[in-house]
């Protein structure tokens, strides 16, 4: 029995132009997104904490494509920083982090 299994496509469905609600903001919470040791964005730990008033670069978990929209936010990079090197916040590596960037 195979668990936690799952297809991701990039074939066309309705499902694909859903847009996620950010009902989270970065502005006096900036204590709640930490920034990357080796790349200028900020961690978000939860897809339903993307913050909407942030136009910067985000690391968000990989969990993120099972609703993302390319119509609302553009992947950048997978999980390396500007080094080569696996992510790190204060020094320590975080799990994979897909690094977006809002279109709107």
């Amino acid at each position: 029995m195979i668990r936690n299994c799952m297809w991701l496509t990039n074939l066309d469905n309705s499902k694909r132009h859903e847009f996620i609600q950010l009902t989270k903001k970065y502005e006096n919470n900036e204590k709640n997104y930490p920034r990357f040791d080796n790349y200028d964005a900020i961690n978000v730990n939860k897809t339903q904490d993307i913050p909407s008033d942030y136009s910067g670069v985000m690391g968000v978990p990989i969990t993120f494509l099972h609703k993302f929209n390319s119509d609302q936010f553009k992947i950048i990079q997978f999980r390396k920083g500007n080094d080569g090197k696996d992510l790190t916040i204060n020094g320590k590596p975080t799990y994979f982090r897909i690094l977006i960037k809002s279109k709107q």
